[in-house]
């Protein structure tokens, strides 16, 4: 029998998929997934294994199988890939939260070395009894910020994996950046997460652009409402009121963060030197703020 001369090659429909595919990392099993769903259309006998699609992938250096160690994940990744395509694969139930939020929603202009992906555990939602002091808040303030110690190195970024039991009650979104998908918080979200952990988002100064270049593109109503269901002991408002007025809202957006209380000072960051003092949130920032 002679053969079918009018069906395509499977090597070259293979390379001509990975050439056009926005997709730039894949787990083993997301390859599994796709040679299950494609094997017809490229023309590959029912009888050949999964094997033939590595041996295409590796001999022509499509992707580059990576070992995570940490997470204990192999990774196949694109040379085209970014430190986000790579990040969004680590785990199904991570997001893209904080300074990494923030670019990717386009409200800061350039990545960093450090990646926050945040995981969110079920919540707890016992109220929470406030026992502020104005001196046990001076003196966690003068101390670093604590941060996750769950990380991944990768090259030289590193990922950081942030648990939260908080009560969010925003969802996560799907945006498409570069037409590649990606899991985030929403900008609402985003706003109220970097002034909580202002070390996952650079410094104040940084906090400060992203709430500037939020303005048009927030809603402070559901940011407001979101915050208040988070049930944060600390007087985060007060951070959160400062940072709208002094990136120019409109006073109608932050004027319902003025009428809650504000008993405590408080501080926009830790361990801050050099301050200047607002009265009207009650609160430290750095003087080249």
């Amino acid at each position: 029998m002679k053969a079918d001369l009018t069906k395509e090659d499977p090597k070259q429909l293979i390379l001509d998929f990975f050439a056009s595919e926005p997709q730039q990392a894949f787990t083993d099993v997301d390859l599994e997934q796709l040679y299950d769903e494609r094997r017809r259309s490229w023309n590959i006998n029912r009888h050949t294994s999964i094997g033939y699609l590595y041996e295409v992938i590796e001999e022509n250096k499509l992707l580059k199988k990576t070992d995570l160690t940490e997470r204990r994940i192999r990774l196949w990744i694109s040379p085209k890939a970014t430190i986000y395509d790579i990040a969004g694969k680590i785990q199904d139930e991570l997001i893209f939260s904080h300074g990494s939020a923030a670019f990717l929603h386009g409200l800061l202009d350039t990545p960093t070395k450090d990646i926050y992906l945040t995981e969110r555990k079920k919540s707890d939602s016992r109220a929470k009894e406030n026992t502020l002091t104005q001196e046990a808040i001076d003196r966690a303030m003068q101390k670093h910020q604590r941060v996750s110690q769950n990380l991944i190195e990768y090259n030289d970024y590193q990922i950081h994996i942030i648990t939260s039991k908080l009560p969010y009650s925003l969802p996560a979104e799907t945006i498409i950046k570069n037409e590649r998908q990606f899991t985030v918080t929403s900008i609402e979200q985003t706003l109220i997460d970097i002034i909580v952990r202002p070390a996952y988002c650079q410094n104040p100064q940084t906090i400060l652009k992203t709430y500037e270049q939020a303005k048009d593109k927030a809603d402070p109503a559901k940011m407001i409402a979101a915050y208040k269901k988070m049930q944060y002991i600390y007087p985060y408002h007060q951070v959160m009121g400062f940072y709208m007025q002094k990136a120019g809202y409109d006073t109608k957006d932050y004027q319902p963060l003025t009428m809650m209380p504000k008993e405590f000072d408080f501080y926009v960051d830790y361990q801050l030197d050099d301050t200047h003092y607002d009265s009207q949130w009650r609160l430290y920032y750095p003087a080249s703020l």
